[in-house]
């Protein structure tokens, strides 16, 4: 993971235009769960990383 995650952060970036609440697609985790558990996996490892990355920069940062 540790080499992929270095790529992506190196190469890629995400801005989402669409913020409007009836175009984001949600899903309930135990859906996510049952349906792609390894996605959801992937997902929880990005957003550690990300809240990890967060608290480097901005250490007085409080994050749920």
């Amino acid at each position: 993971m540790d080499p992929a995650w270095s790529l992506v952060t190196a190469t890629m970036g995400f801005t989402s235009h669409t913020l409007l609440p009836e175009a984001l697609e949600k899903w309930p985790v135990t859906l996510f769960e049952r349906v792609l558990p390894r996605h959801l996996e992937i997902i929880y490892e990005i957003n550690q990383r990300f809240l990890e990355h967060v608290r480097r920069v901005w250490p007085a940062t409080r994050l749920a």
